[in-house]
């Protein structure tokens, strides 16, 4: 093949990248977090008394929502503007804004302070995913460098009543999690399963600062249907490269010359995380592919 046909081949391709993938580095998708299996236990502190249940079950809440992700090749990153909410989980005190009373709250905490009894309710508890990317290696990857974040939008509070005050406390804030080989993203036929283990911890202002803290633990579980996508593409020696994601391990490849007829290739395969390279011989001086389950 000569270079002037060489390069509209990586032309021509590219240029249907573009169309199926602009970002041409990383597929944009959305995991459905699987409020079944995601499950989210508080603990921490208020003026630095150990937080206990107001009742069975009240420091324990589900979650729903999704989680945005970014994956290429090898590498999974959290770009920001996943929904992590906790469901509601009971009625506990105080009431919203530490007033008397009791109302729907995602988490109900209590401790003993001065021979009183302190109430909290966490209510309406929402964040976010971020993260660099991430070597994904034997389906895990790194979750100690994983960011949690109340968004600037959320509506996260902690409501408490003490014998010295009453009141309710913005969540805000940026926690790194704590766990290290607590991540994993495994692709069983056409559904990926993406499962994140959660030490975080939010320190907040009761009286002074970082006075009390929120200690969320558990894990998330999410999942997607798989969808194909053409990621990278690499012309070299007279062999195209082709990089898959969503696809499943053996992903079919077909090419055109003309965008109308295609006719289906065998090329060479080998399964990777979340998708498979494809080999083959360049074939004539132009070919646009696509891939499919």
């Amino acid at each position: 093949m000569s270079i002037l046909h060489r390069f509209r081949l990586i032309i021509a391709a590219a240029n249907l990248l573009l169309i199926l993938n602009p970002s041409l580095r990383a597929t944009p998708v959305e995991f459905t977090v699987d409020e079944t299996q995601s499950t989210i236990s508080l603990t921490g502190n208020v003026l630095g008394i150990a937080l206990q249940q107001q009742g069975p079950g009240s420091l324990n809440s589900t979650y729903f929502g999704t989680i945005k992700a970014d994956l290429s090749g090898s590498q999974i990153q959290f770009p920001g503007g996943s929904v992590l909410k906790a469901q509601t989980n009971g009625v506990w005190s105080p009431g919203p804004g530490g007033t008397a009373g009791s109302a729907p709250a995602d988490y109900g905490a209590q401790a003993s302070l001065l021979g009183s009894v302190v109430k909290g309710a966490l209510r309406n508890l929402l964040l976010d995913l971020t993260s660099g990317p991430l070597t994904i290696s034997n389906n895990q990857f790194d979750a100690s460098v994983l960011r949690f974040s109340f968004p600037t939008n959320s509506t996260s509070s902690f409501d408490y009543s003490t014998p010295l005050g009453s009141a309710g406390i913005a969540l805000t804030g940026i926690s790194t999690n704590k766990i290290v080989n607590g991540a994993t993203l495994i692709t069983v036929g056409d559904v990926q399963t993406l499962t994140i283990q959660v030490d975080t911890e939010f320190k907040f202002e009761a009286l002074s600062p970082n006075d009390s803290s929120v200690h969320l633990t558990g894990k998330l579980v999410a999942t997607k249907a798989s969808q194909p996508a053409i990621t990278s593409i690499v012309v070299k020696n007279q062999t195209v490269t082709l990089q898959v994601q969503g696809a499943g391990p053996a992903p079919r490849l077909d090419s055109s010359t003309n965008l109308t007829q295609w006719t289906t290739r065998n090329p060479t395969i080998t399964p990777q995380a979340g998708g498979a390279i494809l080999s083959l011989p360049a074939n004539g001086p132009l070919q646009f592919y696509r891939a499919a389950k």
